[in-house]
């Protein structure tokens, strides 16, 4: 299946934010969207899950709701790996062994990845994929 998913290996995380979802940007703008909660593991740590609802309300003049603790050494690490399970379990790894994982659901889309030129993937309910190739512009 890893032939139809995007390469985001080597690609930096520069953005992430927390809007009822975890999403992570790239330097070069690609993104990865966790509808579900996903679980962050950091070696030597045993894994946390991450709920983007237990967040800090917002402030006065913010758009998002600060990044929670776990999740802020990320900003800045490269991926090393993104795989798709056959099952629709999305793990991304990160060049200091640290991960990023989310099962797909069996009632609502678990994660998406996008990138600049229009390409998608959606893991839709029970694990399907729907894919969307890059514009042709």
């Amino acid at each position: 299946m890893e032939t139809m998913i995007p390469s985001y290996d080597g690609k930096t995380i520069e953005i992430i934010r927390l809007d009822g979802s975890v999403q992570l940007w790239t330097s070069d703008n690609w993104y990865i969207h966790f509808e579900a909660h996903p679980w962050l593991t950091v070696p030597g740590t045993s894994p946390v899950q991450i709920d983007p609802g237990d967040s800090p309300d917002l402030d006065a003049g913010e758009d998002y709701p600060p990044v929670p603790d776990a999740l802020t050494p990320l900003i800045g690490k490269t991926i090393r790996a993104l795989r798709v399970s056959d099952g629709g379990d999305l793990d991304v790894s990160f060049d200091d062994d640290c991960r990023l994982s989310v099962k797909s659901s069996e009632f609502h889309e678990a994660w998406q990845l996008s990138g600049p030129r229009g390409e998608m993937v959606v893991c839709m309910p029970g694990g399907k994929l729907a894919i969307w190739g890059p514009r042709d512009d």
